[in-house]
């Protein structure tokens, strides 16, 4: 069969577009009873966590969530100056940041218990049909997240630039591939090669 992009590229035939409509859609079911409490959904599900786990980290909680630290910091600083979280250097390792719970963030829970159930009546799914959304919605995003680490990605290493005629050196970093590692031990074994061949035919007389 030959590809018809013109075809391919027709609203009705796209997969992403019911899943960002529906998505956003079922995140606005959320705005009548988090508003009141001055939560948008992001900060709901971040108290989920939390609720769930306190004491975690900034980079669990975006592992958890699938957040970057860019979405996930400012969120954090207007939870904190809300008076619903606090944050704090970990003691054993002072480069992460840890996320706790306030005693108005745990309170937070018993004010807003029934919002899950709020929404539910909301979806209009039937609980075997929202059950196959369910699995389906994580089978794709597993799948996903096993061909993200499938991916190639190139190993940081530091390499050190000397300049002739100076005393200075920088030192700089390099996204450097193993596959480009390898070719260049290839080349550098090439060369001796070569170099070996060129003085084994030079003529004795030469020599």
């Amino acid at each position: 069969m030959v590809y018809d992009y013109r075809e391919a590229m027709k609203l009705d035939n796209q997969l992403c577009f019911p899943l960002y409509a529906a998505a956003r859609n079922v995140t606005g079911l959320y705005t009548p009873w988090l508003k009141p409490f001055g939560l948008t959904y992001t900060q709901y599900i971040v108290f989920l966590v939390l609720w769930e786990k306190d004491g975690v980290s900034v980079t669990e909680i975006g592992e958890k969530l699938m957040l970057d630290n860019g979405t996930l910091s400012p969120l954090l600083k207007k939870m904190e100056q809300a008076g619903y979280v606090k944050r704090s250097r970990c003691r054993e390792d002072d480069r992460v940041v840890e996320i706790r719970l306030t005693d108005e963030g745990r309170a937070l829970q018993e004010k807003i218990k029934d919002v899950p159930g709020k929404v539910a009546c909301c979806l209009d799914l039937a609980p075997e049909k929202a059950q196959t959304l369910y699995t389906l919605l994580y089978e794709l995003l597993g799948n996903q997240e096993e061909r993200n680490k499938a991916n190639f990605r190139p190993e940081r290493k530091r390499v050190k630039l000397y300049h002739t005629g100076r005393e200075e050196i920088r030192v700089l970093r390099f996204w450097i591939s193993p596959a480009i590692s390898s070719a260049g031990r290839l080349r550098d074994r090439m060369r001796k090669s070569m170099n070996s061949a060129r003085c084994t035919s030079i003529p004795p007389s030469r020599r």
